[in-house]
């Protein structure tokens, strides 16, 4: 696993752009892969005075950014995996339905 001290830690290159309300973190791998995930605020609950705390309410603050990045070091590791297969060619699709469910996998456990 890669630490936040590690090369993972500055491969994170954190919120990188805003799209009308989404926002775009980007992770880039050694080989200059570039990761993007776009993501938006949850929406606020107009029924209650109280303001949420979850990991979403917040896009740029320090446990989201801490989430993303968990979940970009995570799918870094899948992604490495898939490539090292024998059988996978320079700049093909990765159509592994392993690949796809651990990164999904991954999506629910910090996202």
């Amino acid at each position: 696993m890669l630490t936040t001290g590690s090369l993972a830690g500055r491969r994170y290159l954190k919120c990188i752009d805003k799209f009308f309300n989404n926002y775009i973190s980007c992770f880039v791998t050694g080989g200059n892969v570039k990761l993007l995930l776009l993501h938006q605020p949850s929406q606020a609950v107009s029924s209650t005075s109280r303001v949420s705390t979850a990991i979403g309410a917040n896009p740029t603050g320090q446990a989201t950014e801490e989430a993303i990045r968990s979940f970009f070091v995570e799918v870094y590791e899948n992604y490495i995996k898939a490539i090292m297969n024998p059988f996978y060619r320079v700049n093909m699709e990765i159509k592994s339905p392993v690949f796809r469910s651990r990164v999904v996998a991954a999506g629910r456990k910090y996202l």
